[in-house]
């Protein structure tokens, strides 16, 4: 009798934990969280960029909204569930925010940043040497060198240049 006993428990406690499990599961909040999840990563997708109220309702039978932002270097695509409450802005509303960097514009910005310091370096560098230096022919072939500098910097940041309107245009 004992171990029936303990089978009977055993068998309530693991269906009263699968029934607990369900129930948190299919809430109306982890419904709609995974809901808001989903389209707003479908919006980026497919580059959805006008404001709207959604045809989809989110657990408590509300319809869901999707806002479109872009800033400098991002575009954000946001789909937002009033909440349990019922009211936008409280802090119970669902919201998730699917992010597409401008990667382009980040690494064209990082990359310029760096090649103007690097070009500051050799500059401040060759100034240096050059005065330090009072021989008038070895001040020539310094000079005649930078300039060698001056034009190759100008050839890269030229083809930098080119290479970022191309970039850009593709977007």
């Amino acid at each position: 009798m004992k171990d029936n006993t303990k089978i009977i428990i055993s068998i309530s406690l693991a269906v009263a934990v699968i029934v607990g499990f369900l129930i948190v599961f299919f809430s109306a909040s982890n419904v709609t969280k995974r809901m808001v999840h989903r389209l707003a990563i479908e919006a980026r997708e497919a580059q959805i960029d006008k404001n709207h109220t959604m045809e989809e309702k989110d657990g408590w039978g509300r319809n869901l909204i999707f806002v479109y932002t872009y800033e400098k270097y991002q575009e954000v695509y946001s789909v937002i569930s009033h909440g349990a409450d019922g009211q936008l802005g409280t802090d119970d509303d669902l919201r998730y925010d699917a992010i597409d960097f401008n990667k382009s514009r980040i690494a064209g910005k990082w990359l310029a940043d760096k090649t103007t310091e690097a070009a500051r370096g050799i500059k401040d560098s060759l100034k240096e040497t050059l005065k330090g230096n009072p021989k008038e022919e070895k001040d020539k072939e310094d000079k005649s060198f930078m300039k060698d500098i001056g034009k190759k910097a100008g050839e890269v940041i030229k083809d930098l240049k080119e290479g970022f309107s191309e970039g850009k245009n593709s977007e």
